[in-house]
């Protein structure tokens, strides 16, 4: 019995981390591990496309290692996300507050709700909450800097 117990439940945790690996699944999901701009937003209908020339858009980075961070202008943000197929769910587990404003803490909020991704392609990934009232729209890095401005000036990568 003791052996059995010695080698299943090793077997069954090596099961379960496999189940929730996030970006490390050698799948699209894969794709999803890089670093977004928010360029574009639609809550309850409404849509908002961001400013082309704002000097610090929103930054979204998903990491290989089940977490991810961002920045807004002087604010960082960073937390834990959990990735199985077209679903995710976000942790946020600090914020800063500097020069932080209701658009700042509104984008955190709706981040927190966030529950579905889609990734049109290589370059766009759309997050969705649960009853897709709410959609961000963002840019893979690459793309957003060749079609706006290089980021690298802004944000120092």
């Amino acid at each position: 019995m003791q052996t059995i117990t010695k080698i299943l439940i090793p077997a069954l945790l090596l099961i379960f981390l496999a189940s929730f690996s996030g970006c490390s699944k050698p799948n699209n999901n894969s794709d999803l591990c890089k670093t977004w701009v928010l360029v574009e937003k639609e809550i309850n209908g409404i849509n908002t496309t961001l400013p082309e020339d704002d000097k610090y858009p929103v930054i979204l980075t998903f990491l290989h290692n089940n977490s991810f961070s961002g920045k807004c202008d002087a604010n960082t943000y960073e937390g834990n996300c959990v990735i199985k197929l077209d679903n995710v769910l976000l942790s946020i587990i600090s914020s800063t507050d500097c020069f932080g404003t209701e658009w700042y803490w509104d984008y955190l909020y709706q981040l927190h709700n966030i529950k579905k991704f889609v990734l049109t392609d290589t370059d766009n990934l759309q997050l969705l909450n649960e009853n897709n009232t709410t959609i961000l729209y963002f840019l893979s890095k690459e793309k957003f800097e060749e079609d706006y401005f290089e980021l690298k000036y802004v944000y120092n990568f």
